[in-house]
């Protein structure tokens, strides 16, 4: 009896494979992400801009907030960490150039993006919060 190798249909890496997954659509089992833990990443990323008014460490306020945001369901799909990279470019430029409260704004942008992120999985059926 022959026996047959295994081809993936797709070449490349897993990583390729399962963003083509998630592109291709909703399996039908939403995501359940507790409220708290939204309400958490959203205090620790204003916290860490409190920080950053502190220290000046761009770096130090990039990696921090990666680190929380890739906590939220489809994070990395919606590319949340590339819009962030552009509110905090924003932010830097605008604090070159003298003008008013860039870091105040920013954070209310990130925080406001990520809200806006999770209200729209959840009125979409991909996330769905619980209270515990």
């Amino acid at each position: 009896m022959r026996r047959r190798a295994f081809r993936p249909e797709l070449p490349g890496q897993l990583e390729d494979r399962s963003l083509a997954s998630v592109a291709a659509g909703s399996p039908g089992h939403p995501a359940v992400f507790r409220k708290g833990m939204v309400n958490d990443i959203i205090r620790e990323v204003h916290s860490q801009f409190l920080v950053y008014i502190r220290y000046r460490d761009p770096t130090l306020l990039r990696e921090q907030i990666d680190r929380n945001v890739t906590l939220i369901p489809y994070s990395r799909a919606d590319r949340l960490l590339d819009s962030i990279d552009g509110i905090l470019h924003d932010m830097l430029r605008d604090q070159a150039a003298g003008a008013p409260r860039p870091v105040l704004k920013a954070s209310n942008r990130t925080i406001a993006l990520i809200r806006s992120d999770v209200v729209q999985h959840v009125k979409a059926g991909d996330l769905v919060l619980t209270l515990y």
